[in-house]
C-alpha cells in the first residue's frame, strides 16, 4: 500500500548508552563554544532572516546543556544555525531553545508569552519566528488569540506536509479518496485544521481526541473512542507527544499505516506496539536538500524540516500573503519544490 514499507517495518538497533552519553557531552561542549562565539563575534555579522523557536522534555534539554550551564542561559539558548540554498536564493536562520520544558509550559501556558516576548526583545528585526510543536497552542490559551506575525504557528505548513504525506502513502491504491483517514489529536490547535483539510480529499475522516464527544458532521466522525480507529486505513498522529498514541495501537488492523508528526516523537517501545501488529510507522518531515541545520536538533536529521519551520521559509520566500489561505500556501510550497518525506524514526538523542 505504501512506498518503502519494508524499510519502515524495520526497527533500528538501539545505540549503546555510552555512545549517546558521548554524543550529548560533545553537543554540550560545542554549544558552550557556540554561545561564546555568538556573543563575542558572530552576532555582529550574522543577521538571521528567520528564527526557529523550539522546546523539549528534560532529556532534550540535557542533550544540549548541563543543569549548571542552563542556569546561566536565562530563558533562551542558541543551539544551532539553519541555512537555505536553492535556485540562487539564500536564507539563514537561528535555532533558539527555551530553557523551560514542555512540562513547565503545560503547567503554566503564560510562560509561552514570557519566552516569545524575550525572543522579540533580543531579535526585534526578524520578520519570521517559527514556533515549534505546542507553542502556538500555549500562546493562544494564555492570550486568547492565535499567534500573529512575526510569530508563525505552523498550521499551514503542517496541513501541507500531512496532506502530501497521506497522498504519498496512498499513491499506489486505486481510488485513494475512498479510503478512511484518521487524525489522532484532532481537537488540537493544528489537528483540527488538518481534519478539515483531509476531509476535502477523503470520503471519511475520523477525528480522534479524548476531548471530543461522539458526533458526526458531514464526512467527519468526531470521537473519543480509540476503537473507532479500527476502520482507518491511514492514521495521522498529531498528539501533544508521540507516546500519547499508545492506547490506539491495539485497535488498528493489519494493513493500516501510521504517520507520525509529533514532537517529542514516538518512543521505540510505542513504535514496536504498532509494528508487532503489522502496522508500519512513518515519521513525517519535509526535505528537498535545500535546508541544513548545524548542529542537528535532537531526534531530527540535519535536513529535516517540520511543518512550522516550513511555513516560516515559505513566508520568507513567497511573502506574507501566502498564508492568507491553505490553497495559496500549498501552491507556494509546491512551486518552491518542498515535498513530504516519509522516514524511519531515528533512534538517537
Amino acid at each position: 500500500m505504501s512506498p518503502g514499507e519494508e524499510r519502515i517495518m524495520k526497527i533500528q538497533k538501539k545505540r549503546p548508552r555510552w555512545k549517546i552519553w558521548l554524543w550529548n557531552k560533545s553537543r554540550q561542549i560545542a554549544l558552550v563554544v557556540l554561545e561564546f562565539l555568538w556573543k563575542r563575534v558572530i552576532r555582529f555579522f550574522y543577521k538571521p532572516d528567520f528564527i526557529f523557536l523550539v522546546y523539549g522534555q528534560e532529556r532534550h534539554k540535557r542533550a544540549c546543556w548541563s543543569e549548571r550551564t542552563e542556569r546561566r542561559r536565562g530563558l533562551l539558548g542558541l543551539i544551532g544555525f539553519i541555512s537555505y540554498r536553492k535556485n540562487g536564493k539564500k536564507l539563514r536562520g537561528l535555532i533558539l531553545a527555551s530553557t523551560k520544558s514542555m512540562e513547565e509550559f503545560n503547567a503554566s501556558a503564560t510562560l509561552a508569552v514570557t519566552v516569545t516576548d524575550e525572543v522579540r526583545r533580543r531579535f526585534p528585526q526578524v520578520g519570521a519566528i517559527a514556533l515549534a510543536g505546542q507553542m502556538p497552542g500555549w500562546l493562544a490559551r494564555s492570550s486568547g488569540v492565535l499567534p500573529q506575525q512575526p510569530f508563525i504557528g505552523g498550521r499551514r505548513g503542517t496541513c501541507f506536509v500531512v496532506r502530501q504525506a497521506v497522498r504519498e502513502i496512498t499513491s499506489g491504491v486505486n481510488s485513494p479518496t475512498q479510503l478512511c483517514v484518521a487524525v489522532a489529536g484532532g481537537a488540537g490547535h493544528t489537528g483540527s485544521e488538518v481534519v478539515r483539510v483531509l476531509a476535502e480529499d477523503h470520503r471519511r475522516v475520523i477525528a480522534f481526541d479524548p476531548r471530543f464527544k461522539d458526533e458526526e458532521a458531514g464526512n467527519v466522525v468526531y470521537t473519543n473512542n480509540p476503537r473507532s480507529l479500527g476502520e482507518a486505513n491511514v492514521v495521522v498522529v498529531l498528539t501533544a507527544k508521540g507516546d500519547d498514541i499508545e492506547e490506539v495501537a491495539r485497535h488498528l488492523n493489519l494493513g493500516a499505516i501510521v504517520a507520525d508528526d509529533t514532537h517529542p516523537m514516538m518512543s521505540k517501545q510505542i513504535r514496536k506496539l504498532f509494528i508487532d501488529r503489522g502496522v508500519p510507522v512513518f515519521k513525517i518531515t519535509v526535505a528537498d536538500g535545500s535546508v541544513s541545520m548545524f548542529p542537528r536538533l535532537p531526534d531530527f536529521k540535519r535536513d529535516d524540516v517540520p511543518g512550522c519551520l516550513l511555513e516560516a521559509l515559505v513566508v520568507k520566500l513567497g511573502g506574507s500573503q501566502v498564508i492568507e489561505s491553505q490553497e495559496a500556501f500549498n501552491r507556494a510550497a509546491e512551486e518552491l519544490g518542498f515535498k513530504a518525506r516519509l522516514e524511519v524514526h531515528p533512534d538517537y538523542s
